[in-house]
C-alpha cells in the first residue's frame, strides 16, 4: 500500500520502486505484472484456473479483466512456492 499515508489513497508501491494506480477499483493485466513482476502469461494462466479474483470478467475479444487488489498477494505466495 502506498507508503505516503493517505487515508483514501488506491496506489501501490511496486517491486521496482514506483507507485502504481488502480484503475477501477482493481487492477489491469499489465498494471498487475508491473506491480509483481510476474509474466503476463502466468497471471492469465491463474486467471484461467479461477484462483485470482476478479472484480470485472471479460466479455469478450478485447475486453480486459479488472483483478482485485488481493491479487498482489496470491502472486507473491505463487512465486514464493
Amino acid at each position: 500500500v502506498c507508503s505516503r499515508q493517505h487515508r483514501s489513497c488506491q496506489c501501490f508501491l511496486t517491486e521496482k520502486g514506483g507507485f502504481l494506480f488502480m484503475k477501477e477499483n482493481g487492477f489491469s493485466l499489465k498494471q498487475l505484472s508491473q506491480a509483481t513482476n510476474t509474466p503476463f502469461y502466468t497471471i492469465t494462466y491463474l486467471r484461467l484456473l479461477g484462483r485470482l479474483p476478479l472484480i470485472k470478467e471479460p466479455t469478450g475479444k478485447g475486453s480486459r479483466a479488472i483483478y482485485h487488489p488481493r491479487c498482489i498477494e496470491i502472486l507473491q505466495l505463487y512465486k514464493n512456492r
